[in-house]
């Protein structure tokens, strides 16, 4: 499998809703996770009829997709992987202490530092990992008006997230062969009009890609330490995307194993699913972070419920190597 690396520009701002569903559109992320790009992805495969090339690629491991993370210029964060400290970390500072534990994302260039302190080499400055995230993103809330013809309107509040200029989401894609590639760019290519996230009908979550990286022994940092994590040897595996592990494969993923269980829910986008908005069975999968030591295969889940056809959640893994 050979791996590309995308970096996303977006043109207008971008709505995540809440991992928990509690805070509904008042709140907004700076992740997309792998299973909403894989969904939305899907939909565009179905406009041009090509779904279920889209369908066994994926499910065949002939793709592979990773979630959406930020990067501002040439700096990459990855989620921050969810482990059990091997040292002490509270020695350090109190407030270095809780700058390290509030971290959600850790700068690649500081990755083998943040590591090694979890191994008790050494000392992490999140400080400076801090820093490096500060001013990629702002979150905002936007009024909108309900229109209730010829009831009165109804305002509502949409949280929104807009990058700085140099920042954006980049993402990770693995492909058997090129027509994989070819699919996907295409598919991501018509995606970028409509836009991803929610409230698209608003016109928020269109972007360009503005980079395109082979990731490569060749290529310079840091891809070159991507491309390493991703086919080196290794005796622990973070996932950077959204994924569950079937259920013959649970008992031997969870052994030894630290992870996230994240919330899935969400309405189901397509229009011609229902005559009104209907939610997806909700379910719970691994998070991006989660450090396991058996890698597995995961599958496609089936979350439809009284629909006019089948939706699918996307959940097979994507999985980078970490020295712990």
């Amino acid at each position: 499998m050979f791996y590309f690396l995308y970096k996303l520009k977006f043109k207008t701002p971008l709505h995540v809703g809440n991992d928990s569903g509690s805070a509904g559109l008042v709140s907004s992320g700076i992740t997309v996770h792998s299973d909403t790009l894989m969904s939305a992805l899907y939909i565009e495969s179905i406009r041009i009829k090509r779904e279920d090339e889209l369908f066994s690629a994926y499910e065949s491991g002939k793709i592979a997709v990773s979630s959406l993370f930020p990067y501002c210029g040439d700096e990459l964060f990855l989620p921050k992987p969810v482990y059990a400290y091997k040292a002490d970390v509270t020695t350090s500072s109190s407030e270095n202490y809780k700058l390290y534990k509030k971290l959600q994302y850790i700068p690649l260039s500081m990755f083998e530092e943040y590591l090694a302190s979890l191994n008790g080499e050494g000392t992490f400055d999140a400080e400076k990992a801090q820093e490096l995230m500060k001013g990629v993103a702002r979150v905002d809330t936007r009024a909108r008006v309900k229109v209730n013809y010829p009831d009165d309107n109804e305002p509502y509040y949409v949280g929104t997230t807009t990058f700085a200029d140099s920042c954006g989401l980049y993402f990770i894609t693995g492909y058997e062969s090129e027509d994989e590639k070819n699919l996907f760019e295409t598919l991501l290519g018509q995606l970028s009009y409509g836009g991803i996230g929610g409230k698209r009908s608003s016109g928020l979550g269109k972007f360009e890609v503005i980079g395109k990286i082979r990731l490569t022994e060749e290529v310079s940092e840091p891809y070159k330490t991507l491309y390493k994590m991703l086919c080196g040897n290794y005796h622990v595996f973070m996932s950077i995307n959204v994924s569950l592990a079937k259920d013959d494969e649970l008992d031997a993923a969870a052994d030894g194993g630290y992870y996230v269980l994240l919330r899935r829910g969400g309405f189901v986008g397509s229009e011609e699913y229902s005559d009104t908005p209907l939610k997806k069975k909700l379910m719970y999968a691994f998070g991006e972070g989660s450090c396991i030591k058996t890698p597995y295969k995961g599958y496609i889940a089936d979350v439809s419920q009284g629909g006019n056809h089948p939706v699918y959640r996307f959940l097979k893994p994507l999985f980078v190597g970490v020295e712990l």
